[in-house]
């Protein structure tokens, strides 16, 4: 019982560390940044929320990202990756970051269906030129392949495959049904067993039958969470679908957590430039 107190102490303490620190990261972020923020209940259902920032600067893009922040889909707040959105407002940007239902609360593929309403909602506060691009780390960037490659998604929330004109998905699980039954938790995130292929993007892209948006799939060369190979795989096989739109971009030396990080770091840093350059090139090109 010692053991199990102390364990729970210890989780509480890393969480109010890890609470702090991204609470001071989101404030230096947003240092001299121009932008309006609206939040918006998208489903009063279940009272899920989502801020966009509206980029008032000088160098605004007509183009909107829309970001699903990781947590093994069981954890994370909106809040806590506002660093992501001033990093690309910086970069003229506008930015949506939205909540979605989380286990134990929701399973497969809820957390599916409230990213596309989540998706659909923010489209309904820009201009019809805007431009859409779905991004992801972790388990937000599996939701974000899903929504890339399963239309039914978009579809159900009103809309279609359409709404996205690129994915970009970092560090994701895009094939882990092998490992599925090793977890305590997984089996009822992703159960029944029978039920288990339709969630692994790899597994969708290998049946594909219409035409995806272009995916830049980043990972980091250090990742023991996810492999790298889940982002090569993923890029090798819509490209065998659709040549040219599956690019994977792999960050030197950087881990799991290394990779959504980055955007905290100053502009000038390596591997900020590496990263950025490699999604600003991607979102102008032409497919």
């Amino acid at each position: 019982n010692q053991f199990v107190v102390l364990f729970i102490n210890i989780n509480r303490l890393y969480g109010m560390i890890t609470n702090i620190i991204l609470k001071t990261i989101n404030a230096i972020s947003a240092l001299g940044e121009g932008f309006t923020m609206k939040t918006l209940t998208y489903d009063h259902t279940h009272n899920l929320t989502l801020d966009i920032f509206f980029n008032t600067g000088t160098n605004t893009k007509n183009t909107c990202i829309y970001f699903l922040y990781g947590g093994r889909w069981s954890d994370g707040k909106k809040e806590d990756f506002r660093f992501v959105a001033y990093r690309f407002l910086k970069a003229g940007y506008h930015v949506a970051i939205a909540d979605y239902r989380k286990f134990p609360q929701a399973k497969f593929p809820d957390f599916i269906h409230d990213a596309a309403n989540g998706l659909a909602a923010v489209h309904e506060q820009f201009e019809p030129s805007t431009r859409f691009v779905v991004m992801g780390h972790s388990s937000g960037a599996q939701i974000g392949a899903m929504l890339s490659l399963n239309p039914s998604y978009t579809q159900k929330a009103g809309g279609n495959v359409d709404m996205i004109d690129r994915f970009i998905g970092i560090s994701g699980p895009y094939k882990f049904i092998d490992h599925i039954d090793q977890h305590d938790d997984l089996p009822q995130i992703f159960g029944p067993r029978e039920d288990y292929h339709k969630s692994q993007p790899i597994l969708l892209a290998e049946d594909i039958t219409h035409k995806p948006p272009p995916m830049l799939l980043i990972h980091g060369e250090k990742d023991t969470v996810t492999l790298p190979l889940n982002s090569t795989t993923l890029a090798k096989i819509v490209n065998e679908k659709h040549e040219g739109y599956g690019q994977a971009f792999i960050l030197p030396d950087a881990k799991h957590v290394s990779t959504i990080g980055v955007f905290a770091l100053p502009s000038w840093s390596t591997k900020s430039r590496m990263m950025m350059n490699a999604i600003d090139g991607f979102i102008a090109r032409e497919f």
